[in-house]
């Protein structure tokens, strides 16, 4: 399943910083615990975000920076 981005297109589109100061970022991995998440591809981030919290069993994140 894959929701909206930032570039509104789906999927994961990598870190792409300005020029200048590196950014922040913060992956998050989410273990659903079930196979039946209510989502349709395509979901805005912060709807998909709030329905996979919803059925979540564990989750990590890995927080870096990067810059150009």
């Amino acid at each position: 399943m894959q929701a909206r981005n930032d570039w509104d297109t789906d999927g994961y589109g990598g870190p792409c910083p300005l020029l200048g100061k590196p950014h922040r970022y913060v992956v998050t991995v989410y273990a659903p615990g079930t196979d039946d998440l209510r989502l349709r591809h395509s979901t805005p981030a912060l709807m998909f975000e709030h329905e996979i919290r919803t059925v979540t069993i564990a989750s990590a994140q890995l927080t870096f920076t990067y810059g150009r």
